[in-house]
């Protein structure tokens, strides 16, 4: 079994602690960390990491930080890396069993009930189940890499404020209510008001999986209708479409 291990400051003592312990069970440790208490930032560290894992070998990735936030923040932010904060043993083994993570992250400052050597026993020593967790986990894979729909409206100048207030909650609740109706609609907010330097009163974010989805959600027939409703207290729509 091989480990990549990476760490700032706040975890020196931790890290160097868990590297004893691994290689005394056989496991090969690569330790890309700081050996100091030095700072440094966590996302460099968490990159370099995350960057190495991705290259393969690794059964899995543990991160170290102060309280363990900033490097799983970091992490996640990383395609293809699914980095889990356990705070006891039963969370460990459900970070393998449920969540399939490839990184396991500890605080070096926290005082936990289930040690992290405990924590990294459980998450070994369980596999993951697959079935309906390998489907949210796609989920959550296809929303880091979806394509994403995004257009802003203004209202027409004609409308008085208490008018635009009534359409833009008219817009909101019936756009919004399509989550979790349409395939491949990964997520749908509308929001307003936006900045005074922007060029529009509405806007609507949406992440789909591609955009065959995207035309399956134009076609909807609860959009169709939402929209003949945006077009007659709208002017000036803006449109744009990318690939996350």
């Amino acid at each position: 079994m091989k480990v990549v291990m990476a760490n700032d400051h706040g975890a020196v003592g931790l890290k160097k602690r868990l590297c004893a312990y691994l290689t005394s069970k056989g496991i090969s440790v690569v330790n890309l960390g700081t050996d100091d208490e030095s700072a440094v930032d966590y996302p460099d560290m968490a990159e370099k990491a995350c960057a190495e894992y991705l290259t393969g070998g690794y059964d899995f990735g543990i991160l170290l930080c102060g309280t363990g936030i900033g490097m799983s923040i970091a992490a996640n932010k990383i395609d293809g890396i699914r980095a889990a904060l356990p705070q006891n043993a039963f969370a460990a083994r459900m970070a393998k069993e449920h969540n399939n993570a490839d990184f396991l992250v500890f605080g070096g400052r926290i005082d936990y009930v289930d040690s992290p050597e405990m924590m990294i026993d459980a998450f070994i020593g369980a596999e993951f189940a697959g079935g309906r967790h390998l489907r949210r986990i796609e989920k959550t894979t296809n929303a880091e890499t979806g394509f994403k729909h995004i257009v802003m409206w203004s209202f027409k100048s004609s409308l008085t404020e208490d008018e635009k207030k009534s359409a833009f909650g008219k817009i909101k609740t019936e756009l919004e209510a399509l989550n979790g109706r349409i395939p491949g609609l990964l997520s749908l907010k509308v929001r307003s008001p936006l900045p005074a330097s922007s060029t529009g009163d509405i806007l609507l974010e949406s992440i789909l999986t591609d955009e065959n989805a995207l035309a399956i959600y134009q076609t909807h027939p609860d959009h169709l209708k939402a929209a003949d409703f945006i077009r007659s207290v709208t002017e000036n729509r803006v449109c744009a479409d990318f690939f996350l």
